[in-house]
C-alpha cells in the first residue's frame, strides 16, 4: 500500500487556506514517484470558538472542529488530518 502525502508547496498552501472560508482541492500523491495520487475536497469554515474542516474524498466526508486555543499549528494539523483521511486513518 502506497502512503499519500501532501507536497511541500500544498502545506505551505493550505496553512494560508485555513485561515479563510471556502473551498480548496488538494492532491496527495504516493513518494514512489507520483505513481498514486488523489484529490482531497477541503471545506473551511471560521467560527467564533475555532475552525470547522470537513474533507471530502470520494464517498466519505470526514469534518474535525480545531478549537481557538489551538490554531497555532492549524496548518500542520489540517496537513495531517487530510493525509490521515486519505491513507484510510480518519475517523
Amino acid at each position: 500500500m502506497h502512503t499519500l502525502m501532501l507536497s511541500p508547496q500544498a502545506r505551505q498552501l493550505l496553512a494560508s487556506q485555513v485561515t479563510q472560508n471556502g473551498t480548496f482541492d488538494h492532491v496527495l500523491v504516493s513518494s514512489a514517484y507520483a505513481a498514486v495520487r488523489t484529490v482531497a475536497t477541503l471545506s473551511v469554515e471560521q467560527c467564533h470558538r475555532g475552525v470547522s474542516l470537513e474533507v471530502k474524498l470520494g464517498e466519505s466526508r470526514h469534518s474535525m472542529c480545531i478549537l481557538l486555543a489551538k490554531r497555532l499549528d492549524i496548518g500542520e494539523r489540517t496537513a495531517a488530518f487530510l493525509e490521515d483521511v486519505a491513507n484510510g486513518r480518519g475517523e
